[in-house]
């Protein structure tokens, strides 16, 4: 087993298997459903003590979400800042919320703390558990103020292209947020819009249609 496999197993010793499991089950903040178990010892009672042996269970996080919010947790306890992450999934997003007081810290100068943490914990998971869902990572309310802002520079880089019939190229922007804008884009009428360049100089593209 590699390392990174290993931080989503745990082996937990209990009175008996269940007691186990409901052990684990604690420390991965998680439900019965979100786990595979392997009974390793069922355990013995033993008489007056004598002979008692406790049960020992492996639990392993299988839900794609529950890994991400297990990893995004063990990399945020390694910078001293007091935070809690919730998880909530729709069919093709997972959203995972930081609640802390020290939301300014996690986000960074322009974003780019929380987008870098956003990018570990995407890699970590797609290397245990690969999928579709997109994941993302959010703190004191920033990818909200962020969508705001980008809903409302597609309406502007739009008329100004439909304006003066010139294409506008937008500045880099990290891959969820292209999406993001493209969506935008595809809602405006007289434009179109694509991706050019590669990795962190990766550009959007505005032109007008006809």
């Amino acid at each position: 087993m590699n390392y990174l496999a290993s931080l989503i197993r745990l082996r937990q010793r209990g009175d008996d298997p269940e007691s186990a499991v409901e052990a684990a089950l604690s420390f991965f903040k998680c439900s019965r459903a979100e786990v595979e178990v392997r009974i390793l010892s069922p355990g013995r009672q033993g008489v007056l003590g004598f002979g008692r042996r406790d049960a020992e269970v492996e639990v392993a996080l299988v839900d794609r979400a529950y890994i991400a919010r297990h990893l995004c947790d063990l990399l945020l306890q390694k910078t001293g800042w007091l935070t809690e992450v919730t998880v909530s999934q729709s069919s093709n997003q997972i959203e995972l919320q930081i609640e802390s007081d020290s939301s300014a810290q996690i986000i960074g100068k322009h974003g780019q703390t929380l987008d870098a943490l956003q990018f570990l914990v995407n890699s970590m998971t797609d290397r245990l558990c690969p999928g579709e869902s997109l994941l993302l990572l959010d703190t004191g309310g920033y990818r909200q103020k962020r969508h705001s802002y980008l809903r409302s520079l597609a309406s502007k880089l739009s008329a100004k292209v439909r304006s003066s019939g010139n294409r506008v190229t937008v500045e880099p922007l990290p891959h969820h947020e292209r999406r993001l804008l493209h969506s935008f884009f595809n809602d405006q009428r007289g434009v179109s819009s694509a991706s050019i360049g590669r990795g962190l100089e990766k550009r959007i593209v505005v032109t007008p249609e006809g």
